[in-house]
């Protein structure tokens, strides 16, 4: 029987052993369900008739019953619940650990990208670069998350729940140290050194993708082409205005329009302000008409 992984790391912190009732087996469960039907009785039955106006008063009461109850000696047994647990269990017992148990948030079977990078939210981690493509087990705890692959802990991040990327040095391939430049503030530095086009397309790839991973890919990839040359920031500079003016944000889109060269026909115009007018009705009229046929 497998216990929950969270479950089991609360017993190992306090030292105590978990013994899960057997499946289709009631006997397993019924010492236990019999002790809540004696405090029900014993306890909770006397206190139903009474009025109690705060909490204190209410809980003086149950804790008086509940010690009658543990010190009641009963027929079939010679001891009280009080003397057995000062016999058995008081000398077992052992002093709570230094720190409180802080409990864990399990996501399970997350495959690694091919950048080396893992999901958690709206925010990417790095691992080791051997471990891409494989599936890994994330912990969250306090404001830790830890990456775990076969039950071995492969990376450990401070939690960020903000948009981005986090990553390790010591994560990065041999031949990919260049990652280090591909982050959300280094991409937006370098758009900035393209044109406003650029830096407009670059922002709104990383402020308004629903999958921010996705987003970043684009820019990666775009700034990757005109570092080997594929294309020149002349020409990234052009077709990110054309691209923006249409609110284009694909990356296969924007390389339609660099390989058909849209952006250089001549009754291509940069979109200008709309005039308001009161005979213009405009994209809010006819978005609150619905379906409605005519």
């Amino acid at each position: 029987m497998t216990l929950n992984r969270a479950y089991a790391e609360f017993s190992e912190h306090y030292g105590f052993q978990i013994y899960p009732a057997r499946p289709r087996k009631p006997q397993d469960k019924s010492l236990g369900e019999i002790a809540v039907q004696l405090v029900q009785r014993f306890v909770l039955a006397r206190l139903r008739a009474s009025t109690f106006f705060s909490l204190e008063e209410l809980n003086e009461k149950i804790s008086y019953w509940v010690d009658e109850l543990n010190s009641r000696i009963t027929r079939t047994y010679p001891k009280s619940r009080t003397s057995r647990f000062l016999e058995l269990d008081y000398p077992a017992l052992k002093p709570l650990p230094e720190h409180k148990y802080s409990y864990s948030k399990w996501v399970y079977q997350v495959r690694v990208g091919s950048d080396y990078h893992v999901q958690f939210e709206e925010h990417s981690y790095s691992v080791p670069y051997h471990f891409a493509n494989l599936l890994v087990d994330l912990r969250v705890r306090d404001d830790w998350l830890e990456i775990i692959h076969q039950r071995r802990l492969i990376g450990s991040h401070k939690l960020n729940r903000q948009r981005g990327t986090s990553t390790l040095k010591e994560h990065l391939a041999p031949n990919h140290r260049y990652f280090q430049d591909s982050q959300p503030e280094a991409l937006i530095v370098w758009a900035e050194t393209i044109g406003p086009e650029t830096l407009r397309f670059v922002k709104d790839n990383l402020n308004l993708r629903k999958d921010f991973s996705t987003g970043l890919k684009v820019v990666v990839g775009l700034k990757r082409d005109v570092r080997k040359g594929a294309i020149t920031p002349s020409r990234l500079e052009s077709a990110c205005g054309y691209a923006n003016s249409l609110n284009i944000l694909s990356s296969e889109r924007l390389r339609s329009i660099l390989r058909n060269e849209s952006d250089l026909r001549p009754n291509y115009r940069r979109s200008a302000p709309l005039v308001e007018h009161a005979n213009i009705r405009g994209a809010e009229y006819y978005a609150s008409q619905g379906d409605e046929p005519l």
